[in-house]
């Protein structure tokens, strides 16, 4: 699975979201549903408000996506929670942004994820079911948004050195002037 580890602030994690809308793409919360019926975000508006409640999203775009993403549930006292089932329907990027914490008076950066599966199935898994391969058009939105990012990062390495994350420019402005501190692993 494709993945990039990056840390944005909010003014960072905001030009993204600009480009994902640019490259006409849509942002379905992470969210437990009271119904099968999930939500599509096509503003920074609705992306602001909905941070309130999820720090992760499924990007999808007329570009790539085949089918709706499937929808899966849970139940707990009585009551059906919905959820996105993993790897079925869409094609989806997952995008995760966690929010600033604020420790003994100092506000942490922490690390967020871009990724999408190699495989996935067109509707909810039945047993049998091919998965299909991530399609051109997928990988190629997907490269759009890694390049965006990359194209305004520094490359930083974890405590251990083990991982590498990009620094987005106005996260690393804020960690120059003193004003956080990055939270890597």
């Amino acid at each position: 699975m494709p993945e990039l580890r990056f840390i944005m602030n909010r003014e960072d994690e905001l030009e993204f979201i600009r480009i994902i809308f640019a490259l006409t793409g849509r942002l379905i919360p992470g969210l437990h549903y009271q119904s099968s019926q999930y939500v599509e975000l096509v503003t920074e508006k609705e992306y602001l408000a909905s941070r309130k409640e999820t720090v992760q999203y499924f990007i999808v775009s007329k570009r790539f996506q085949k089918t709706k993403l499937c929808m899966d549930y849970f139940e707990k006292s009585g009551e059906r929670h919905y959820f996105i089932a993993q790897k079925e329907g869409g094609p989806e990027i997952r995008f995760s942004q966690t929010n600033a914490s604020h420790t003994d008076g100092r506000k942490i950066l922490r690390v967020g994820c871009l990724s999408h599966y190699a495989s996935y199935w067109l509707r909810a898994y039945q047993p049998g079911d091919p998965p299909v391969k991530a399609s051109p058009e997928l990988k190629a939105y997907y490269q759009m948004l890694v390049k965006h990012i990359k194209q305004r990062a520094k490359i930083v390495k974890g405590r251990s050195g083990k991982y590498r994350f990009y620094l987005c420019e106005g996260a690393r402005q804020e960690v120059e002037r003193g004003e956080a501190e990055l939270d890597l692993w």
